[in-house]
């Protein structure tokens, strides 16, 4: 059973200068017959920021806390849902994530007509990949930071 509060995320997907969206409830009812297979990690492009105008902060505790359980939903070479189980899967030192991958993507449920100007995102300079670094870095300390510097009083 898919958690509630998860049915009303949405992925969305730019088109020309329409942003074409889908309820996430319709992704999982379009997988629910399509087998969970393992797909390489080193195969999701982490280059991007997929989150909009969240922060990363806005995130961490999804990544953490996220199920691996559930597999990803992917189409034609785009997760529909599921990068931040990537990332967990990448901090756990995971090579492979299971994933459903749609073949015949449904219709949107929602087309909206966006100004070129609001997708621009070149000042954007936060990625995935910076993200999971930091992530790296934080779990480090959580653990016991192995390499300490005398600066830092230890």
């Amino acid at each position: 059973m898919v958690n509630e509060n998860f049915l009303n995320a949405s992925y969305a997907m730019m088109v020309d200068d329409l942003e074409c969206v889908w309820n996430l409830s319709t992704l999982i009812g379009k997988s629910k017959n399509i087998e969970a297979k393992k797909v390489p990690l080193n195969q999701f492009n982490l280059d991007v920021w997929v989150w909009g105008a969240d922060k990363p902060q806005d995130h961490v505790e999804r990544i953490f806390n996220c199920d691996l359980s559930y597999p990803i939903l992917i189409w034609d070479g785009n997760v529909l849902d599921g990068y931040h189980r990537i990332l967990k899967s990448h901090l756990l030192g995971l090579d492979y994530i299971m994933a459903k991958e749609i073949v015949n993507i449904p219709p949107p449920d929602d087309i909206l007509d966006v100004p070129k100007y609001s997708t621009d995102q070149s000042s954007h300079t936060i990625y995935l990949s910076d993200l999971l670094e930091t992530l790296k870095i934080v779990r480090k300390c959580l653990n016991g930071y192995p390499s300490r510097h005398e600066i830092d009083g230890f």
